[in-house]
């Protein structure tokens, strides 16, 4: 866990992380739902990135930093998600003003729905209207997980709000969770931000 930088750089508490990985590629799944796993540079600016595949449907995008070429924490923003392309930059800390390194970043696209992965693992993937806002927002899953608490992956779809932020999410059960945008305090104390979409995965650890 990375804090923001005017932070003192120690979490007090541990928290629980979810994490998938998959395979550089593109993919069809048994009941036709295509994925797409794959990297590329960014940097402070939106940049175009275009997919390897054509979808029926606008993929959910999830993103990771998966280098640190600079110590500064960061994160990454989407936008203009569509069937064949999508922009991404990173975002420093708002009172940041030197420039922020090229980092490397992980992708996953995934088609919205819901279904089996081979092996009897049920996922499900989707995105919200553009009602996610820094206040709590509860979201309830369309698959019966029985009483299995899935993972849970997700990121910003949309650049509504242009401070920087992430989601944060609290209160994860087999059935729904709750997920909020979070914006960091480094230039002022105001958290407001405006609706956002936000995509997310889940998917059983147990078949």
């Amino acid at each position: 866990l990375q804090e923001w930088d005017y932070e003192d750089g120690t979490r007090n508490q541990q928290e629980s992380i979810s994490f998938m990985v998959v395979e550089k590629g593109i993919y069809t799944l048994s009941d036709g739902t295509k994925i797409e796993a794959g990297t590329f540079t960014s940097s402070t600016s939106f940049e175009q990135i275009f997919l390897n595949q054509s979808y029926s449907a606008t993929p959910v995008i999830l993103t990771q930093v998966i280098s640190q070429n600079e110590s500064d924490a960061v994160a990454g923003r989407l936008d203009n998600i569509t069937l064949n392309s999508f922009d991404f930059k990173l975002q420093e800390m708002e009172a940041t003003r030197k420039p922020q390194a090229s980092e490397e970043i992980g992708y996953l696209a995934f088609e919205p729905g819901s279904g089996s992965i081979s092996g009897g693992f049920l996922y499900e993937t989707g995105k919200t209207t553009k009602s996610v806002t820094h206040n709590w927002h509860n979201l309830s899953y369309q698959t019966s997980f029985a009483d299995q608490v899935p993972v849970f992956i997700a990121g910003i779809q949309t650049y509504e709000g242009r401070d920087t932020a992430t989601v944060r999410m609290q209160g994860i059960s087999p059935t729904a969770t709750q997920i909020r945008v979070e914006e960091e305090l480094s230039k002022d104390t105001e958290i407001r931000h405006k609706a956002e979409s936000v995509g997310y995965l889940l998917i059983n650890t147990t078949n």
